[in-house]
Parts: C-alpha cells; sequence; structure tokens
C-alpha cells in the first residue's frame, strides 16, 4: 500500500473522512494528500495531527492509527448526540399504597425462589389492599406480564403509575398499555399501519361514530386484501348496528370465504337482519312442533302424502318433527353454509345443524312452546344428537346463560364452556354436584379431575372452604383409588397446581388429618418431593396472609 508522505492536516466531518480514509487506503498513489477532519473537536483534531507527524511510524500504520482514532470519534459524537437528546417526562404519582416491608419481602421470595406459582396470589392480596408493586420489581413484572397472558389484568392492577410509565420505554411491555388501557391509537395509523393497528383505529372510530367509520373502510375496500379485509370487516362489532346491514349483506358477496364468515357473523348479532331472517325461515322449515294431540292424529302415511320424510318423536308434552333440507343451494352458500359434510355426518344432517347453530333455540320452532318442552323431545327424537350440538352452538354464539343452565340439567357430557356462560352463583352449587359425583366413582377420579381445570381457574369462581374441602375429598380417593404410583402421576400433579387456589384453612386442615401411609401415596412427584413441596407452599402462604394482615403494615418501602 503506498501512502503519501506528505500529510496535510485540513479539517474534515467523520462520515465523509472514513470515506476518504477508506479510498486511500485502497488506491493509496503518492499524489493523494491524507484527507484530514474538518469540523472536528479540537482534541480529536490534536490526536490525528500527532499521529501524522509521529516518525516512529510507517504511512501504513498511520493509516490504520488514524482510522482506529476516527472510529473512536465516531462513537464518541454518537453517544454524545444521544446525551443530548430531552428526558422523558416524569411518572405521575401512584394512587395505591407503597408495600410494606413484609409484603416486599413475600414478592422477593416469589420472584426469587421456585414460588411463582403464588405469584398470583400476592397480586390479588396486593389488589385488594390498594398496594402497588415495588418499584425494583416492576421491570421483572412486566417481563412476566409479557409472557403469561393470563395474568395481564392481575399484573395491570398493582403496577400501578410508574409501571405504565416504565411500559412506554419498552416495546416489550407495551401489552400494558395496549391489553389494558386500551391501545394508544395513532392518528395515522390507518393510513400507514398494519393490520392489527388499522383495525384498533377503526374500533376507536366505531366507538365515536360507526357511520363514518363504516364509511372510511367502504372507501378502502376495494382495494384490499382478502385475509385485511376479513380481519378490519370485524372491527364492526364495535357499535353494530343494523345501518351496517347493506355493507355486511355486499360482503356476502366477497369471493373470499373468510369476509364471507365475518360478515355472518356480524349479521347473526343483528336480530332483524335478512341474514337472520332467512335463517330462522330454514330452520323453522326443517322442525316442526306437534303437541300431544296433533302428534296422536299424525301418521306416517299423512306425512308421506304431505312430501316430508320426518322423524317425530316427543314426550306427553309433544315432540319434534325433523325434515332434513333436500338440496344445497345458490342462497345457502351466499349465508356462509358449508356443503361438504361434517365428519360424522351426511351431508343433508350437516346442513341442517350448521342452520340449527345460528338460530336462537327460542326461534326454532317460535312461539308454539317453550325451551323446556323442546328440550325434553330431544331426548327421544332420532336426530337427538344433531339437536343437541346444534343448541348448544347456538346457545354460546349468543352467550345465553338461562339456556346454558338447562342444558347443563339435562344430564349430557358435562360442557366446559356452558359452564362458563353461568353466573358465579349458578357455578358453586353445580361444581359440588359434579365433585360428589366423581367422589362416587372413585376409579374414574384420575382421568375425570384434572380435565375440570378450565373451571377451577374461572376468575368469579371463588374456591372456598366448602369447596375446596370437596375437591381436596375427591382427589384424596382418587389417589387411594390408583393401584400404582403412576396411576396417580396426574392428580398428585393437579394437586400441586390447585395448592395455591384453594382455601388456606381447608388445605391445612386436610394435610395436617393425613397419616403417614396416607400421605406416602403423594411421595414423589418428578424430581419433587411433593409432601416437602407442600409444606413449603403451605408455610409461605401462612407468611404471605400475615403480611397482608391488617396489623402488619407500618413500615413501607417502594
Amino acid at each position: 500500500m503506498s501512502v503519501p508522505s506528505t500529510m496535510q492536516m485540513p479539517s474534515w466531518q467523520a462520515e465523509n473522512s472514513w470515506q476518504e480514509l477508506c479510498k486511500l487506503a485502497l488506491l493509496g498513489t503518492s499524489g493523494r494528500v491524507w484527507p484530514a477532519p474538518k469540523n472536528t473537536e479540537a482534541a480529536l483534531a490534536q490526536l490525528l495531527a500527532e499521529i501524522a507527524e509521529r516518525s516512529d511510524l510507517n504511512q501504513e500504520q498511520k493509516v490504520l492509527m488514524a482510522a482506529g482514532v476516527l472510529s473512536w470519534g465516531m462513537q464518541v459524537a454518537q453517544l454524545a448526540e444521544n446525551d443530548e437528546l430531552a428526558l422523558p417526562s416524569a411518572s405521575a404519582a401512584n394512587q395505591g399504597q407503597p408495600p410494606s416491608i413484609a409484603q416486599k419481602y413475600t414478592l422477593r421470595r416469589i420472584l426469587q425462589e421456585d414460588l411463582l406459582a403464588c405469584l398470583p396470589l400476592w397480586l390479588r392480596h396486593a389488589a385488594q389492599h390498594s398496594v402497588f408493586a415495588p418499584y425494583d420489581d416492576l421491570p421483572r413484572l412486566l417481563e412476566i406480564g409479557r409472557k403469561n397472558v393470563q395474568l395481564r389484568v392481575l399484573l395491570a392492577q398493582v403496577v400501578d403509575q410508574r409501571g405504565r410509565w416504565l411500559a412506554q420505554m419498552n416495546s416489550d411491555w407495551q401489552w400494558l398499555l395496549r391489553d389494558v388501557q386500551g391501545l394508544r391509537i395513532a392518528s395515522h395509523w390507518w393510513q400507514d399501519g398494519n393490520v392489527e393497528q388499522r383495525g384498533a383505529w377503526l374500533q376507536e372510530q366505531r366507538a365515536q361514530d360507526a357511520a363514518n367509520a363504516r364509511q372510511q373502510l367502504q372507501a378502502v375496500w376495494a382495494q384490499e386484501k382478502g385475509p385485511t379485509r376479513a380481519a378490519l370487516l370485524a372491527s364492526l362489532r364495535v357499535g353494530l348496528q343494523l345501518d351496517d346491514e347493506p355493507f355486511l349483506e355486499a360482503a356476502l358477496d366477497d369471493k373470499v370465504w373468510a369476509v364471507r364468515q365475518a360478515a355472518s357473523q356480524l349479521l347473526a348479532h343483528l336480530p332483524a337482519s335478512q341474514w337472520r331472517i332467512r335463517m330462522r325461515a330454514r330452520a323453522q322449515a326443517c322442525l316442526r312442533w306437534q303437541g300431544a294431540a296433533t302428534q296422536a292424529d299424525s301418521s306416517w302415511l299423512g306425512r308421506l302424502a304431505q312430501g316430508m320424510i320426518n322423524i317425530v318423536s316427543g314426550t306427553e308434552q309433544g315432540a319434534i318433527a325433523v325434515s332434513l333440507p333436500s338440496e344445497f343451494d345458490a342462497a345457502m352458500r351466499r349465508d356462509s353454509l358449508e356443503e361438504k359434510a361434517q365428519a360424522g355426518k351426511g351431508e343433508r344432517a350437516s346442513w341442517l345443524q350448521q342452520v340449527l347453530s345460528v338460530v336462537p333455540l327460542a326461534e326454532w320452532v317460535e312461539g308454539q312452546t317453550d325451551s323446556a318442552s323442546l328440550l325434553a323431545a330431544f331426548a327421544s327424537n332420532e336426530w337427538q344428537d344433531l339437536l343437541w350440538e346444534a343448541c348448544e352452538r347456538s346457545c354460546l354464539l349468543y352467550r345465553d346463560a338461562a339456556l346454558a343452565a338447562q342444558l347443563l340439567a339435562q344430564g349430557r357430557p358435562f360442557s366446559i364452556p356452558l359452564f362458563q356462560l353461568l353466573e358465579a352463583s349458578a357455578k358453586r352449587p353445580l361444581l359440588l354436584k359434579i365433585l360428589r359425583q366423581m367422589q362416587a366413582e372413585p376409579q374414574r377420579v384420575r382421568e375425570q379431575l384434572p380435565r375440570y381445570q378450565d373451571l377451577f381457574d374461572a376468575p368469579d369462581l371463588l374456591l372456598d372452604a366448602e369447596i375446596s374441602a370437596q375437591i381436596l375429598a375427591t382427589l384424596h380417593v382418587g389417589v387411594m383409588a390408583s393401584a400404582v404410583e403412576h396411576d396417580s402421576h396426574s392428580l398428585r400433579h393437579w394437586l400441586l397446581q390447585m395448592v395455591v387456589k384453594l382455601d388456606l384453612a381447608s388445605l391445612e386442615a386436610w394435610w395436617g388429618a393425613l397419616n403417614d401411609w396416607d400421605r406416602s401415596r403423594y411421595a414423589t412427584y418428578g424430581t419433587h418431593f411433593l409432601p416437602e413441596k407442600m409444606n413449603q407452599i403451605i408455610a409461605f402462604r401462612r407468611q404471605l396472609q400475615a403480611a397482608f394482615a391488617p396489623e402488619v403494615g407500618a413500615d413501607v418501602v417502594a
């Protein structure tokens, strides 16, 4: 590499100098001068001048050393530029109470020891006592919320204003602003945001002016791709009104199935929409209620003469006559029904089930009988499985809590989604009944009890002393009935999940009453010694309960 011996030191600008220095190193002709800096800091210029004057370095060494100084100078300049940025405004004052030393200590134990399962307990206690989380634990809690969606609502109640302020500094923590506070909508999202952001903008506009927001969507409808159209159309669920019907009806003609499906789901929640009227007409064309007198007088030949192939059966109160659709027409396809048979059903049965699944039970044979009589008639109908399944789907679609209670009382296989529709006051007695039925069949507890985990996770279900005692009694008969250790593995695993949810007094009483032989059946769980783990969690729960007792809290630290 040839470097000119004569080096001048005109001033330079960092970015341009770097390019010139690289060019010199690669091309290095004797006629070129060393591109020295312009507008540089005096100290950096002095360093470069000293390099140029050093006689103990050859020209190549001087170029490399100058490159190192230049790189260092550029980094220093970048840091200095960042240091000049305005600092964020201070957080608003927290509205809750700072944690006591005991409360802070218990949270630190949860975060540092193998006690994360107890975090929901601490969060609930803190929320009930209006205590906000310690400041130095906020980053860890926000990170937990990023990974665990189920804890976000609880976390949001205790991170208070400082946590919200901190979440603005890290995009990974903005779930707090989006999922709990509500997404902070930017005005430009509709034009250049992603699908989620545009949908959020549209929902906000719908809440303010539903008609104008719909018009905004209509204006760009033709230029959007199918998946985007479907996602944006679903945003119209906010402020849904009958004025939306013409646009939604037009969307039923879309070539993309997802768009047609989104439109039909919205139309289903407009009782006066033409889509609902068409579906109701299809349902009523296939079902006919026959009271006791009509049922007795109706003959097979008479029905055959009318051109109907019916299945009629029922109770003393009446019967339901079922006629399967004879053909699948274009209108059914337009209304988002699928021609292909669903698994385990014939085509015509599948068409009928799809129709009934989107029509409220009260409209199946509107005005002819009540829901109790209609449900009673299902039990003896040849199409009872179809009718039950369609009825359950309809109940879930329209979130009919009263019908859910009726369905759960029919002795059918238990449905967790239906159970979750019930009011909290209705859940409790039903759960006790289920647990007692399981307890009466010890050999089935191992299979059944863990399947009901979602029931016990319901946020509105209080696992009080009575329910907790019944859960533990049912669990115990299942463990005792297991022939070998492996058989009770799922139950012991389930116990460790439930130990932080059950009433503490009931849990302590049950665990303390077990004799050595009984405890030996709970002896191992994977790499954990379960009795030891149980003792650890019970002791910690006592400590946590004491930390939030009224008399504990004189000394507080944030």
